[in-house]
């Protein structure tokens, strides 16, 4: 693939365009910066001797409209919750969807007599200022002293909370990661449950994933059992609980095979696909039976930016495949990029994603085939 071909793709000048935007639209930019972006095709055009098509500067501008509100509008939404509920101690209601429990009594939870963090999806909320029940849909970190037999997609009301804008600047960014707005601690008992309902497909998974855990749990040993997780699940907890086991990697400088990443998906792949290969099944067959292990194992994992990149990478192209449509690694890196920073644009300024998209980009464009 020549330069050109690289700076004319599409999908790479759009996504381009939404990075350009978002970094603007966080630094403050002035309006005149604008005008650099029909300059620097003037000068693609010049130097290349080509001539690019309005239509290819059109989605640069688009794109780049599009980066800039969508930051603006994570911003905005974060700094209105709290000018609007930052006082006056709202009631709120919402439905749990995740629930991390400290049974180890090594993290910094249990130091703090913290033994439960539950991510809380509020759905209604009023203060003083709006004293009707308001729509809201936001999540929130609760921390609690106590475990509370709750589970996934149970309704919680909470009153007189207190939300404290957060000060630090690093510190409100990782919420905005994490789509989350704020972070409580409060006793138990002022969680008050409501309701429970009867099926949610989101409670099944993780009741499957809690039942497979306590089976593979009985055949480990306790150091074991809590490396496997933290490794092949991505478990939060456990991840912080295996401090010693990351000193012995980091002695032998292999550390980073103790990250969570796309490669341990991978690895999982490449031994389902071995397995199939023994298989008299039909190729099609095997690739479908393929995705819905890969999907199955996404579901019982945690998620995290690397596994999410290869997750989501290795289902387009297989879909692809499956479609017979043409694929190539570089340019659906592209569109997820693209799809993850729409979705949450504050991801361009951390490390993990600049490492994980970044690096595998990288990789993929110099294995790209030359013209």
């Amino acid at each position: 693939m020549n330069m050109y071909n690289f700076y004319k793709t599409y999908p790479f000048l759009a996504l381009v365009g939404l990075i350009t935007g978002i970094i603007w639209q966080k630094e403050a930019l002035p309006l005149y910066i604008l005008i650099f972006i029909p300059l620097v095709f003037l000068i693609i055009s010049n130097y290349f001797k080509k001539k690019l098509k309005p239509t290819l500067l059109l989605l640069v501008i688009c794109s780049f409209l599009l980066g800039s509100y969508q930051f603006y509008s994570q911003q905005n939404d974060f700094h209105t919750f709290y000018k609007k509920y930052g006082y006056g101690k709202p009631d709120l209601i919402g439905t749990i969807k995740e629930i991390e429990e400290n049974n180890q009594n090594k993290n910094q939870l249990s130091k703090k007599n913290l033994n439960q963090k539950i991510t809380l999806n509020i759905s209604k909320i009023k203060n003083w200022k709006y004293p009707s029940w308001q729509n809201c849909n936001k999540n929130i970190f609760i921390y609690t002293d106590k475990t509370e037999k709750f589970e996934i997609e149970d309704t919680l009301k909470i009153t007189k909370a207190y939300f404290k804008k957060p000060t630090n600047t690093s510190f409100a960014h990782y919420l905005l990661k994490e789509k989350t707005v704020a972070t409580l601690f409060i006793p138990s008992n002022k969680l008050k449950f409501i309701f429970k309902p009867t099926y949610h497909l989101s409670r099944f998974i993780k009741k499957q994933r809690a039942l497979i855990l306590n089976n593979i749990k009985k055949k480990m040993s306790s150091n074991l059992f809590l490396f496997f997780k933290a490794v092949f699940l991505g478990e939060p907890t456990a991840k912080k609980n295996i401090l010693l086991e990351k000193k012995l990697f980091k002695n032998w400088g292999l550390l980073h095979y103790t990250a969570r990443s796309g490669l341990h998906l991978i690895l999982f792949i490449l031994f389902w696909s071995t397995f199939f290969s023994t298989l008299p099944i039909h190729t099609t067959k095997k690739q479908i039976f393929l995705l819905i292990i890969t999907s199955i194992y996404t579901a019982l994992s945690w998620p995290s930016i690397p596994f999410s990149r290869a997750f989501n990478t290795y289902i387009l192209y297989k879909i692809g495949t499956l479609l017979k449509f043409q694929t190539n690694l570089f340019y659906i890196l592209i569109i997820i990029s693209y799809l993850t920073l729409i979705q949450n644009p504050i991801l361009l300024f951390f490390l993990d994603f600049q490492l994980s998209f970044g690096l595998t980009g990288a990789l993929a464009y110099f294995n790209l085939p030359t013209d």
